[in-house]
């Protein structure tokens, strides 16, 4: 199944190659595709979505925003998801925002306010408040202290 062409672009073939990496560590790891939500994160799938999350390029960073949403479920692993949104750059933030936002963990709530108070992208900011509202409260959102500088 991880076996296809080796002639054209070589953005799509690293993709291919990266996307058969995680199914086989997913598998190889015994982690299901399709989490019940009750598993134990699993640290290897963790690094490894971490790992793709800091990738420079946009389809790489795609499919780890796919594995946020439905991969290594609890709040130690939305902990570690969360923490890279300081290190990520605006689309990147954005994609890690929505897929967080997806996940409904309130285990990310600190790491975004903190991007909310420190981010001067726009559209980073209005994810932030996107998925606090979907993490369940805007408790804390008046000291981020962004919008009165506006």
């Amino acid at each position: 199944p991880c076996r296809g062409s080796t002639t054209g672009d070589s953005s799509v073939k690293r993709f291919r190659f990266l996307l058969c990496g995680v199914i086989t560590l997913t598998a190889a790891l015994g982690s299901p595709l399709v989490s019940s939500g009750h598993e134990q994160p699993n640290d290897e799938l963790v690094q490894l979505v971490v790992t793709f999350l800091n990738d420079s390029d946009k389809d790489i960073r795609a499919l780890a925003f796919a594995q946020v949403r439905t991969e290594a479920k609890g709040e130690a692993a939305t902990r570690q998801f969360a923490a890279q949104l300081s290190k990520l750059p605006a689309d990147g933030q954005v994609g890690l925002l929505s897929a967080l936002a997806d996940r409904g963990d309130r285990a990310a709530r600190g790491d975004v306010l903190k991007l909310l108070a420190s981010s001067k992208d726009t559209t980073a900011q209005v994810a932030a408040i996107t998925a606090l509202g979907a993490l369940g409260s805007f408790y804390g959102i008046s000291h981020a202290g962004w919008f009165w500088n506006a």
